[in-house]
């Protein structure tokens, strides 16, 4: 029963860091639009595997949480945490953590190796994002166990 639990948490942290990083190449344009769709998909599959159907209905909006002001209920990427709420963990903690480390650290090294004069903004944008969500992220879980 540990490692079922433990495979929708990591299921979980893969689709919150999916649905992220979805949304964050998509609006800077970093990445080529099949490379989001295919991203896109893989994320829609993790959060299939760790929440079901009703992760779905949720983040897109078929149930509304009940907990949430109806002012955050009108964007979809506000509907992330109340869908996968149930699945969540602390290896979706550490997923997310190492995730969003990874990402952030990979597009600096990408910065670091590009031959160019003027290296993209937007990698050195998503590299900042992703070293200060990891930040963030350790702090929710460390002060999640606290509690």
């Amino acid at each position: 029963m540990a490692y079922r639990t433990t495979l929708r948490g990591v299921l979980a942290g893969l689709a919150g860091i999916g649905i992220v990083l979805t949304f964050l190449f998509a609006r800077i344009g970093l990445v080529s639009p099949e490379v989001v769709v295919g991203f896109a998909v893989a994320t829609l599959t993790a959060l299939f595997a760790s929440g079901g159907r009703t992760a779905f209905r949720r983040l897109f909006g078929r149930t509304p949480p009940t907990d949430s002001p109806a002012d955050d209920a009108d964007w979809w990427l506000a509907r992330l945490e109340p869908a996968l709420e149930p699945s969540w963990n602390g290896w979706s903690d550490l997923v997310v953590t190492v995730g969003l480390a990874v990402v952030g650290l990979g597009t600096f090294g990408l910065i670091v190796t590009v031959r160019r004069d003027d290296p993209p903004i937007e990698l050195l944008l998503v590299g900042f994002f992703g070293l200060t969500g990891a930040l963030i992220s350790i702090g929710f879980a460390i002060s999640g166990d606290a509690g």
